[in-house]
């Protein structure tokens, strides 16, 4: 008998099932991979963007760091 194995993505602070989306954020150094629901990540989105606002994005070259200007509009990249 054949078994089918069905993954899905559960809202690391909810625990919502369904529409969930993997999101990657830096923090000193570290990356930290969150897997949030639609409205998770909207509280996140909110709280960070002044912060991002204010910051710039940085972006990595072979063997050093750029910065680049600051985006016109959030969010922190996302994976899904």
């Amino acid at each position: 008998m054949a078994q089918r194995l069905i993954p899905y993505l559960v809202d690391d602070l909810t625990g919502e099932r369904g529409d969930v989306a993997r999101h990657h954020v830096a923090l000193d150094g570290r990356v930290y991979e969150v897997d949030l629901a639609p409205d998770t990540y909207a509280q996140l989105a909110l709280l960070l963007r002044p912060y991002l606002q204010a910051g710039r994005r940085v972006t990595t070259a072979p063997g050093a760091w750029t910065a680049a200007p600051p985006a016109e509009s959030f969010p922190v990249s996302s994976t899904t």
